[in-house]
């Protein structure tokens, strides 16, 4: 677990989950979001689960939160790749777009979920900043951002009182305790 700050009269809470890749992150928090529609939660933002196809990770779809509508996000990266390219992932264009702009109208709300700002967003300057946009506006009672292991420091620029979660391993009794903490601060 990283750093844990005390309540802030000036900041909602904003929890930074990171870890290694295909740890589970995106699994936590389709958890967290099903524990937000029990309670009514209003959760917003996006979620962006993994394509599997024979045990590996072939493809990312992009999930808006508030209406549960779903795009094609990623794919691996070809040589012939088109899109917003990183070295693993062709991003869709449109489809970033499209992300981006649910980012934009998704504050207000109780709950903003972010996964994930990474070197597109990051370094780049280009993808999701709406992302960041509402990360910043504190319009929300609660926030949870996926961060890159090696972008936490730039992710702690930007949100200096921001909490921080580093999933090593998959462990259940952990997980449920940081979930309850986000669920206490909405």
């Amino acid at each position: 677990m990283g750093q844990l700050n005390g309540p802030s009269p000036e900041f909602p809470p904003l929890f930074i989950l990171s870890g290694p890749r295909e740890i589970g992150k995106t699994t936590f928090l389709k958890m967290l979001i099903d524990q937000t529609r029990h309670l009514n939660i209003q959760t917003a933002g996006v979620l962006s689960p993994a394509l599997n196809e024979n045990g590996q990770k072939i493809g990312i779809d992009l999930i808006e939160l508030r209406t549960g509508n779903i795009k094609h996000l990623a794919t691996l990266r070809q040589t012939e790749s088109e899109g917003v390219l990183t070295d693993r992932w062709a991003f869709s264009e449109e489809v970033m777009d499209w992300g981006n702009q649910v980012l934009a109208r998704s504050i207000p709300c109780q709950l903003l979920i972010v996964d994930e700002l990474g070197p597109i967003e990051l370094e780049r300057g280009q993808g999701w900043q709406n992302g960041i946009t509402a990360l910043s506006s504190n319009q929300f009672q609660a926030a949870v951002v996926v961060i890159r292991l090696e972008l936490i420091e730039k992710a702690l620029a930007l949100w200096p009182q921001a909490n921080y979660l580093v999933i090593k391993q998959r462990n259940e009794l952990e997980l449920a305790k940081f979930r309850e903490m986000i669920l206490a601060a909405v």
